[in-house]
């Protein structure tokens, strides 16, 4: 699942997934955004724990990548 979080309203909202491409498998976890110009991919290293970034095409960021921070869903924590 990868869901966007609204940082104003401290919650996460809708799963991303529905609606673009998402792919895992036992390496990496990722979620992607495409149009006629460019790819945006964010993404979770199953290893490292480290989520990540990139767009590559007509983005006209100054950055192509960069390190995302990952945020756990309290509401998808296990209970004991």
């Amino acid at each position: 699942m990868l869901q966007e979080w609204d940082s104003r309203d401290r919650e996460f909202g809708v799963n991303l997934c529905e609606t673009a491409a998402c792919s895992a498998n036992a390496q990496r976890s990722e979620g992607s955004i495409t149009t006629a110009s460019m790819a945006f991919v964010i993404g979770v290293d199953h290893k490292t724990g480290k989520g990540y970034w990139r767009a590559t095409g007509a983005s006209n960021l100054p950055r192509t990548e960069g390190k995302c921070d990952l945020i756990a869903d309290p509401s998808r924590a296990a209970t004991k």
